[in-house]
């Protein structure tokens, strides 16, 4: 049986936030973009309980791009992501991502939990490179800074994730081409997205058995 990829993820102190019914109609409205955006969904980003969402894919080339676009969506928010890559031993549902089981499943759960008692916002598990640590490791380092961003930068890193001219991301953001390219530099953003494009090549190489 082949491998998938299951991400579940989940809302950070949502219960605290104020505006709590915008912010899961933001979600529910992002997940339905993303769904219609990625080609590699197998299974549907769905709304399980609360504010926990979960996926399945096919392949991780647009993987980051998704949770970039998620974390620019929800922004002031966060929300933890874990990434496990496994066999579902159960029929893929393709309208809604539940009712399925298996060791990618239960991985992504319990590495969810481990997150939940942690500052970290992504994990990977189930890929058995020697570079998993490294990958882990690298990760913890981007969630590092993506909590001291202010709610611009991650604005930034999803737009130059569509491949927007920086001439475009000032205008939508209402900002100037330099304040974009000091967002860029200060967030080291060029070398998150390559943390990120590498990160998505080694679980591509973990789901064709590589």
């Amino acid at each position: 049986m082949s491998a998938s990829i299951v991400l579940i993820a989940d809302l950070i102190g949502s219960r605290n936030v104020q505006e709590r019914g915008d912010l899961q109609i933001t979600l529910s409205e992002t997940l339905e973009r993303l769904n219609r955006r990625n080609p590699d969904i197998a299974s549907p980003y769905t709304l399980t309980l609360g504010d926990e969402f979960q996926v399945v894919l096919n392949q991780a080339d647009h993987l980051f791009h998704d949770i970039t676009s998620l974390l620019a969506a929800i922004t002031p928010e966060l929300a933890r992501f874990s990434i496990a890559v496994g066999e579902i031993t159960t029929p893929l549902n393709p309208k809604q991502a539940i009712g399925m089981d298996g060791p990618a499943f239960y991985r992504a759960r319990d590495e969810l939990e481990t997150l939940k008692k942690g500052r970290g916002l992504f994990t990977l598990s189930g890929v058995s490179s020697d570079c998993l640590r490294l990958a882990n490791l690298s990760l913890n380092l981007v969630a590092h800074n993506v909590r001291k961003w202010n709610p611009t930068r991650i604005q930034v890193l999803d737009r130059l994730y569509a491949h927007s001219p920086v001439s475009e991301i000032a205008q939508a953001l209402q900002l100037s081409d330099k304040a974009i390219y000091k967002n860029i530099d200060a967030g080291e953003l060029e070398q998150v997205m390559e943390t990120f494009k590498e990160t998505e090549r080694l679980i591509n190489q973990a789901v064709d058995g590589r």
